[in-house]
């Protein structure tokens, strides 16, 4: 633990929870581009015994075109770079104040699937806002309702 960036959930270290031994990582205001190349090569370079991680930051302004988004999708030019990236969705804007979580989970050793990660990641935010969801269509709206606030971002 001698990285001063990165520290140990100690609380939930105990096995059998979802964030045993997973590293989370702090890292501050962050530019999109080196973050998101830097999770590329950590995924590409990872091995068997390489730990999970889950990287926190912020990121400077910019906006993300998925893989349906277009720049055509962006109403006006506002000196907001756009990204072109290799993930899901349309356009995600990024910037100041909005924190972004981003987990590295190797799901095959996990035995677990992207539908149950995006489940338990749903109810992680569900318990962590005390919000009171117990249905699929529950959750369906609290991620509508968390996204339509211009300082929440979900990236799932």
């Amino acid at each position: 633990m001698g990285d001063p960036d990165c520290a140990v959930a100690t609380d939930l270290r105990s096995a059998g929870t979802p964030l045993a031994g997973v590293e989370i990582r702090t890292l501050g205001r962050t530019e999109y581009e080196p973050t998101w190349r830097a999770m590329q090569a950590f995924t590409a370079e990872r091995g068997a015994a390489t730990r999970d991680e889950i990287w926190l930051t912020e990121h400077s302004p910019v906006y993300t075109l998925g893989l349906a988004g277009r720049r055509e999708h962006l109403l006006r030019d506002n000196g907001i770079p756009a990204i072109k990236v290799d993930r899901g969705g349309q356009i995600t804007y990024h910037g100041p104040g909005q924190l972004v979580a981003y987990l590295l989970y190797d799901l095959r050793r996990t035995g677990h699937g992207i539908r149950a990660m995006v489940r338990a990641i749903e109810a992680s935010v569900s318990l962590t806002c005390t919000i009171n969801a117990t249905s699929r269509e529950q959750l369906d709206s609290l991620y509508r309702d968390l996204t339509a606030h211009p300082m929440v971002t979900m990236v799932l």
